[in-house]
């Protein structure tokens, strides 16, 4: 399963060597199909300084959604 995280104008993070905050996408993976575990990886991956989750979205909605996140996807190891 796919998870893409958005955030708001102040949810700033720093994983590792990678920026995350309002001007781009987070791509998380996992090896399973349950929801409410993966919003569980989220907030303990971000707290609950992010705004929404979509799973599994098809093509064309990530090419819609990348309009708003200049900076592209970021994949996290999930």
């Amino acid at each position: 399963m796919k998870c893409y995280v958005t955030f708001g104008q102040v949810h700033r993070h720093e994983i590792g060597d990678k920026i995350i905050d309002r001007n781009c996408l987070v791509l998380l993976r996992f090896d399973h199909n349950d929801q409410n575990k993966a919003r569980e990886k989220c907030f303990e991956l971000f707290g609950d300084k992010f705004c929404f989750t979509y799973f599994d979205p098809k093509r064309e909605k990530v090419e819609q959604l990348l309009r708003y996140f200049p900076r592209g996807v970021i994949e996290l190891c999930s």
